[in-house]
């Protein structure tokens, strides 16, 4: 649009301003949001993939700057995917450690009250064995 109705003298300046900037922005905005957290979303992530190499393409032939955060965001795209998992897999296993340690403590609590120890002494008991 921009290039059919304004001339060149006006379109290059312009493009070389907001282009760079732009596509960072629709890099951190979307495209990084868009990486799945597993193998269920990855039809969808391959057609953005592809729709984000057109989108590079198309810029390049007008010779526009900025498409190289579009081209290595999708050359990178495997690595960071697989790193996307491992977060996802760290953030699970954490919540499961983490539930399990207040399940343990909430467990060890109640078993010294029915034994009778008095509640101070269980919360100072069950922070020891935290400790």
């Amino acid at each position: 649009m921009l290039t059919a109705n304004l001339p060149d003298e006006f379109v290059k300046p312009l493009a070389k301003a907001m282009m760079p900037p732009l596509m960072s922005r629709i890099r951190d905005l979307w495209l990084d949001k868009a990486i799945p957290p597993s193998l269920d979303d990855m039809e969808q992530y391959k057609s953005s993939l592809a729709q984000v190499h057109e989108l590079a393409v198309k810029i390049d032939s007008l010779h526009w700057p900025g498409t190289e955060t579009l081209h290595d965001w999708g050359n990178n795209a495997p690595r960071m995917w697989l790193n996307k998992r491992k977060e996802t897999e760290l953030d699970w296993t954490r919540n499961q450690v983490s539930g399990q340690m207040l399940c343990l403590t909430l467990t060890i609590m109640d078993t010294l009250r029915h034994v009778g120890i008095p509640r101070r002494a269980q919360d100072l008991k069950a922070v020891d064995f935290l400790s």
